[in-house]
């Protein structure tokens, strides 16, 4: 959006009606697109970024896993996760649809990717002023804002054509389960989608070979005998690269039986987009489970310094300590469980050593094919095995243990360290001067209340017996239970289709490729900058200040032995 605003406050360039070309990178696709919107944009061309697919002196593919000039990425554009026709709705037969040109979330303008070697012959030929330093200009080329090209070129046009039909298809997920012996009624999920835009060797099939296999060794265990505590789902999802519109449809499907019953869910998208280490992000409440699975799991080519995936991870993230297990972005399926239903989610993928490249550098593109998986990135499929061991060990520990390996106390001390840190730098006079009058004092007690309520939980499960089945229920309930109390059913302010629900972490209103933490508020205090109506805005940030309130005090309340607990908080 700054980048927009820029050519038309300091270039007095007249968007209205023009082509943009825009470089992917930093935020989702989709967003550059409906930004462009907002600004008159008549078409939009997306191109690679050059310096992001490359390597200085080395070659692309085939000869490596890089991209060459021709390398096209596709990709959604949507404006919202999920069918954009069935708004809160599951896209099942009987669903009610909205017209196309009734949805506010598909791009009322086209839009049409190309290669970084088509594009560099478009800016080579751009007229006007050369752009500054941080546009990131490449050697290839001088970055100009236009409008239009210069001499010998300048009675030259672009034209974009986009032949494409909106159609409403069929689309299927695949489910299998394994019942559970003891609790039957307590989902353990594990995930990946199957459909690509091209070949998609890498992004999604790396990870649906890992999914069948899994699929196939859980079967071998039942015919031993063995059977998991609680059920365990394995989910195919169908139409991810449109929107993760398998997964969330799902979701919108089952919200009332998953929102009681789903445990987890562990997701891989991708299996490998390098081969360095292994990436996770999850839920802080997983994080200990996680670190001493990664432990137990050998390295795929061990050292005498790098014994198990956790040692590696360690090793080349640069760590002393524990290496950070990364807050839950919102790109991949797992992003309807947590930030809908508030279940809590892993996703996980071997990781490149190179810092400034992209996702990969030849996802989405037609290059993304067994050869530079067989030839680049594992030879041995050795980082494929260990994935599959960290995801089916994962899996396996949460469906089988007497009490579920979710840690209260995390939970509580991470949520005080964000606030602290968000308190302190954000919500402010120094930074908002106009917080002036403003109280955060309630908020500061509901946060010290759910913390609390964690640390007592935590307590009461190191001190559990475990004997008494009753007490064995109560607990994982309550664990299961509490980060439910973070979900606003009524849906997020200014979202479309109450798709974002989680009040701590939600997709961010400026790029819906991340999280980020307290959404709701953060976006009301962002618009005091910017409001002409500071009266109403003030109102705004008191009004997401009591419901961020009242959902931490729910939050603990779920932890409490009983209700009673909770009511004896102020005069009720």
């Amino acid at each position: 959006m700054d980048d927009f605003e820029f050519l038309k406050t300091n270039k007095s360039i007249d968007l209205r009606n023009k082509i943009a070309l825009i470089r992917y990178g930093f935020i989702y696709r989709g967003d550059k697109v409906f930004n462009a919107i907002k600004f008159g944009i008549k078409a939009v061309i997306l191109f690679t970024y050059k310096p992001t697919a490359t390597e200085q002196g080395k070659g692309v593919y085939p000869d490596t896993f890089l991209m060459p000039p021709s390398g096209v990425q596709r990709g959604s554009v949507l404006g919202v996760f999920g069918d954009p026709l069935t708004p809160g709705y599951p896209a099942t037969e009987y669903a009610y649809r909205y017209e196309p040109d009734q949805s506010r979330v598909l791009p009322s303008i086209p839009v049409y990717p190309i290669s970084y070697g088509d594009a560099n012959e478009i800016l080579r030929r751009m007229q006007g002023d050369e752009l500054p330093a941080f546009w990131g200009a490449s050697d290839d080329v001088t970055y100009r804002c236009g409008p239009g090209f210069q001499a010998p070129d300048s009675d030259k046009k672009i034209k974009v054509s986009v032949y494409t039909r909106n159609n409403v298809t069929t689309s299927y997920n695949v489910i299998g389960l394994i019942k559970g012996d003891v609790e039957p009624d307590r989902y353990v999920l594990l995930g990946n989608h199957r459909d690509a835009w091209t070949y998609g060797a890498l992004d999604p099939s790396s990870a649906t070979a890992c999914l069948m296999e899994l699929a196939r060794v859980f079967g071998e265990l039942l015919k031993t005998g063995w059977r998991p505590r609680r059920t365990i789902v394995f989910c195919s999802w169908g139409a991810e690269e449109f929107g993760l519109t398998g997964s969330n449809e799902w979701v919108e499907e089952y919200m009332k039986n998953l929102a009681t019953r789903a445990v987890v869910y562990f997701n891989v998208d991708t299996a490998l987009v390098g081969n360095d280490h292994l990436q996770v992000s999850a839920n802080p409440s997983l994080a200990p489970m996680i670190d001493e699975t990664l432990k137990k799991i050998p390295d795929p080519y061990p050292d005498d310094t790098r014994k198990t995936v956790f040692d590696t991870r360690k090793q080349r993230m640069g760590y002393k300590d524990d290496p950070p297990i990364y807050r839950l972005s919102s790109s991949s399926d797992h992003a309807p469980f947590s930030q809908q239903i508030g279940v809590p989610g892993v996703i996980m993928y071997y990781m490149y050593g190179y810092s400034h490249l992209s996702w990969y550098p030849l996802y989405h593109t037609g290059y993304d094919t067994f050869h530079i998986v067989d030839t680049h990135y594992d030879p041995e499929f050795k980082h494929f095995q260990a994935i599959t061991r960290v995801w089916g060990e994962l899996t396996r520990k949460m469906a089988d243990a007497l009490i579920l390996p979710i840690d209260a106390a995390v939970v509580g001390e991470s949520l005080r360290y964000i606030y602290t840190i968000v308190r302190r730098y954000q919500f402010t006079e120094t930074k908002i001067p106009l917080l002036k009058g403003i109280s955060f004092e309630t908020l500061d007690n509901a946060v010290d209340t759910f913390c609390n309520a964690t640390q007592h939980l935590q307590e009461a499960v190191t001190s559990s017996t475990k004997t008494d089945p009753m007490e064995v229920r109560l607990l994982n309930d309550q664990l299961m239970y509490m980060e439910r109390g973070f979900i606003d059913y009524i849906g997020l302010p200014d979202t479309e289709f109450t798709t974002k629900r989680n009040i701590i972490y939600a997709q961010s209103a400026d790029n819906s490729y991340v999280s980020t933490y307290f959404p709701a508020l953060r976006d009301a205090l962002n618009r005091l900058a910017t409001t002409d109506d500071v009266t109403t805005q003030l109102k705004e940030v008191e009004k997401q200040i009591a419901r961020l309130t009242y959902h931490l005090y729910s939050a603990a309340s779920t932890v409490d032995d009983v209700i009673t607990a909770s009511l004896t908080r102020g005069n009720l």
